[in-house]
């Protein structure tokens, strides 16, 4: 009987062990995901945006944005059109579930 019982025991600490480390695994996976990793680009981009910081907006750019909006050109035609015309100071931006 008591054989019977350290073994159950070493099963079910094997078991917790498992879990444990599934666990682990998926929330490391979770944190460092291309998705988090789109999403708090995304979000910085935004607060720098909202801050007025265009240089460092236009520098999260995607290559190809870079290569149709000079960095000069978009830093002073951004405030302009925002801030001038509009006579937007601030907005808010929401986002969905993220895909790609």
């Amino acid at each position: 009987m008591k054989y019977k019982w350290r073994k159950y025991r070493m099963l079910v600490k094997i078991g917790i062990g498992v879990i444990i480390v599934s666990l682990m695994i998926f929330f490391i996976f979770q944190f460092f995901s291309s998705e988090r990793k789109a999403r708090n680009v995304v979000e910085q981009f935004y607060q720098y945006e909202q801050s007025g910081d265009f240089a460092q907006s236009w520098d999260l750019f995607h290559s190809y944005m870079q290569d149709k909006f000079d960095k000069s050109t978009y830093v002073q035609d951004r405030a302009h059109v925002f801030l001038d015309h509009f006579g937007v100071p601030t907005f808010e931006v929401s986002m969905g579930d993220t895909k790609k």
